[in-house]
């Protein structure tokens, strides 16, 4: 283990199971399931948001084959140091670290739902053409 030192650092934004670490850790885990409805007109029906009626959140992660690479680590000192980092945002299970991580496994599932007013006239105009 080594100890991590940062001088500065700003981040705008840090959401949805991410994770900010400065230091060395052993195993980082991240889950996020997400829902994002956007709609033209304020309209809730006070169903939405329900994860078992979409089958995406439903099916299992892909496992990954991982392949063993040999590496040989020197480190010249037991400290990190960093001057300055700025990250504008971090979103939706994901890391930020300054230091090391012996395993990490981040998961994300996000259903994008968009309802525009536009395409629903559209789609009544189509019908009261055909009909």
């Amino acid at each position: 283990m080594r100890t991590s030192k940062v001088d500065w650092f700003r981040m705008n934004s840090l959401t949805s199971s991410s994770i900010f670490n400065i230091g060395d850790s052993t195993h980082i885990r991240a889950s996020a399931k997400v829902i994002a409805i956007q709609r033209e007109a304020e309209l809730f029906f006070g169903r939405e948001g329900n994860f078992k009626d979409y089958i995406l959140f439903k099916r299992s992660y892909p496992l990954l084959t991982l392949k063993r690479i040999p590496t040989v680590k020197y480190n010249e000192s037991n400290m990190i140091h960093v001057g300055s980092v700025r990250v504008t945002g971090a979103s939706t299970s994901s890391v930020v670290q300054v230091g090391s991580t012996k395993d990490i496994k981040c998961y994300s599932r996000v259903k994008h739902i968009r309802q525009l007013l536009s395409d629903r006239r559209e789609k009544e105009q189509g019908e009261r053409e055909e009909g």
